[in-house]
């Protein structure tokens, strides 16, 4: 049986790090020399569109395996700060802003299985595949204590294979 889909992704994370750096005061390390403490801070928002077709492999069971080709594009926004927060240092405060802009297209084939309550509903099971991506990243940082910073931007391309169990996503289909 062969069935033709349209996919939207939208991811949003946060990620929070706690980072100690010793200030060496002497020729050997003491623990009790000074340390400044940063904190980074990153927000990220990932929305993706697509199109698929899928290949089941025993259409005639409740439990089905296919094989899923697509195409998709994704955008991935990240904005990160450092917040530097110590008495030691003359300035404290948000340190970097940085900002990471990822565009890029990916064709690739996913495995998986399902199980098929009804007609309508469906919970599925993938477990990655392979793939080719392509597209551009851009970076820029800067500095709000000083005029520093930068901006960069680079094309890319990637082919790989992702089996295995960080890429195991599941989900509820449902037939319109």
């Amino acid at each position: 049986k062969f069935l033709v889909g349209l996919q939207l992704d939208y991811g949003i994370e946060k990620y929070t790090e706690k980072i100690t750096q010793y200030l060496i005061t002497g020729v050997i390390f003491s623990p009790t020399d000074p340390t400044v403490e940063t904190e980074i801070k990153a927000n990220s928002n990932r929305i993706g569109v697509g199109v698929f077709s899928r290949y089941t492999l025993n259409p005639q069971n409740m439990f089905r395996l296919f094989m899923q080709p697509y195409l998709k594009y994704v955008n991935i926004n990240t904005k990160a700060s450092d917040f530097i927060n110590n008495a030691n240092l003359t300035y404290a405060g948000p340190e970097y802003i940085s900002e990471i802009k990822w565009n890029s297209f990916e064709v690739g084939v996913g495995l998986g299985a399902m199980y098929c309550f009804n007609d309508r509903i469906r919970a599925t099971f993938t477990i990655g595949g392979i793939r080719y991506e392509r597209g551009t990243v851009k970076r820029s940082s800067s500095s709000l204590s000083s005029s520093s910073g930068f901006e960069e931007e680079e094309t890319f391309s990637a082919f790989g294979s992702n089996i295995n169990t960080s890429s195991v996503f599941f989900g509820i289909e449902f037939r319109l």
